[in-house]
């Protein structure tokens, strides 16, 4: 700390300028590499504005985390005949990317009343048009299917166990000139550690589609 002149950590923030290169760790490939551009220090890029955190942040209330409009709280209380009694039901929503994980809480409550048997395919039907967040349809259960007019955040399908994803853009997109074949559909990761289940997504996947895919 002496020898770096910093008092506090405070004064430590966004001192970039003060990191030197270890020559000593240095290979033939990584004396190549120039760190300018990414240690240029934050204060020289916008002067005058503050390096640490200057006011009160909320993260928790709930206001903050939005948990009195998680739409999965809706899904399960519009599903409610399907849960209580296997009685197919038809769902529309719109969606946005402040929307996370949707299908997760739908799926447990399937779980918990009928176990990983799930329901039959196609008892629960859900249309949302919008764009997702991440992890749609996280660990969705048999019975239930989500379709999406619009397009899908990394992680969609997401350990799918069981249920059913469709992904395609809306028609009106489509009668523009949009060609879903030639643009990105879903994000990276679509149906990590999926165990069963299917998808159909009509356009191009992200990075590391399927990886550990395991029987979907």
């Amino acid at each position: 700390r002496r020898a770096a002149g910093f008092r506090s950590i405070e004064e430590m923030v966004g001192r970039a300028d003060m990191l030197r290169v270890d020559d000593a760790h240095l290979n033939e490939k990584t004396r190549l590499l120039d760190f300018g551009p990414i240690l240029t220090p934050a204060a020289s890029l916008a002067p005058g504005e503050p390096q640490i955190n200057t006011m009160g942040q909320d993260h928790f209330s709930r206001e903050a985390t939005g948990l009195d409009s998680i739409l999965d709280l809706d899904l399960v209380e519009a599903a409610a005949p399907a849960l209580e009694s296997a009685t197919p039901v038809s769902i529309e929503r719109p969606l946005n990317n402040l929307n996370r994980a949707v299908g997760a809480i739908l799926s447990n409550e399937v779980s918990k009343r009928y176990g990983g048997a799930g329901l039959p395919d196609g008892t629960i039907n859900v249309l949302l048009r919008g764009h997702t967040g991440q992890s749609f349809g996280f660990s969705l259960a048999k019975g239930v299917r989500l379709e999406v007019q619009g397009d899908a955040n990394d992680g969609c399908g997401k350990g799918l166990s069981g249920g059913q994803i469709v992904v395609y853009p809306g028609a009106e997109l489509l009668e523009q000139g949009f060609v879903a074949e030639e643009n990105v559909i879903v994000g990276n990761v679509a149906c990590y550690g999926a165990t069963g289940g299917s998808v159909f997504f009509r356009g191009i996947a992200g990075e590391r589609f399927c990886v550990r895919n395991s029987n979907a």
